[in-house]
């Protein structure tokens, strides 16, 4: 390092001044150019090689964890979405990857890799239960109705499928000037929870908290349809269940699909659409 210290330095002073100063300007150009190749490759050709990677460890090491789950577990029960909701005595899945998930599916055994918008990785007629909790209104209503159509297959018949997500409806209803008391306050929390809480989309919101709330549901997240009872139950009746009935939050009559979600405040469950559906016992029922 000396050496080339002494050399840089006996150049510089032998070099006159405006060559100098075009070498280095140069120089700089140089390293800039190099900084953004070197960038640029990670991003279209290390970063997806990587991800490929990830991936396929994830579905070559969750053909054993689903196994094992399966032979030590006479009931099962499959979570789409889980994030950090980690039921215990649930097979947990996530798909989001890279993400803030991504140490959930890789360092608990209790999680697997599942992307909703691919065939589950199980049999036909092979689970008991299946829960997710605002994961249906992250997809299109195609995407939607695929998987319910993979939730249906999996299940076994007479399993049940319990799912939560926001409420048309009710957001709806925010917008005007005959809301409630409760209503008020939840405008407020929402605001709240997402200036400080959750996130800090809405900061700057001081007044019509409706109209930011409502624009903020429909985009915020990566949501693409947010649905409305009639709209989900009519989904989970073309796909071929029966018995669709809304639920409150963490009730059930079945003691297997009781307190599983996450969310407990205001903003959670006074907005949640919660619908469970039974799988026909035969084909014909």
């Amino acid at each position: 390092m000396a050496a080339l210290s002494s050399i840089k330095s006996y150049i510089k002073v032998h070099t006159p001044p405006k060559l100098w100063a075009f070498l280095h300007e140069k120089r700089q150009t140089l390293r800039r150019a190099v900084y953004l190749f070197n960038r640029s490759t990670r991003r279209s050709i290390v970063d997806p090689i990587l991800e490929r990677w990830f991936l396929f460890k994830l579905r070559t090491s969750r053909k054993k964890q689903i196994a094992q789950y399966f032979a030590n577990t006479p009931l099962r029960k499959l979570q789409l979405g889980a994030g950090i909701n980690c039921l215990p005595d649930w097979l947990n899945s996530e798909a989001f990857v890279p993400s803030s998930f991504k140490l959930s599916i890789t360092t608990d055994k209790n999680y697997i890799y599942l992307d909703v918008c691919q065939p589950f990785p199980m049999e036909d007629n092979s689970v008991d239960y299946i829960f997710h909790e605002h994961v249906i209104e992250h997809l299109n209503y195609h995407q939607g109705h695929f998987m319910l159509k993979e939730c249906f297959r999996v299940l076994k018949p007479g399993g049940r499928v319990r799912i939560a997500t926001p409420d048309l409806q009710f957001f709806v209803g925010l917008y005007g000037s005959g809301i409630n008391a409760e209503q008020r306050l939840f405008l407020k929390e929402y605001v709240r929870f997402n200036s400080k809480v959750w996130s800090h989309d809405l900061n700057h919101v001081r007044n019509n908290e409706a109209v930011f709330v409502l624009n903020h549901n429909f985009r915020a997240w990566g949501h693409q349809f947010i649905y409305d009872y009639a709209t989900l139950a009519d989904a989970l009746e073309i796909t071929g269940f029966v018995e669709t009935e809304r639920q409150a939050p963490h009730k059930s009559r079945d003691i297997h699909l009781r307190n599983l979600e996450y969310r407990k405040e205001i903003v959670g469950i006074l907005d949640a659409l919660i619908i469970e559906a039974r799988k026909p016992l035969s084909p014909s029922v």
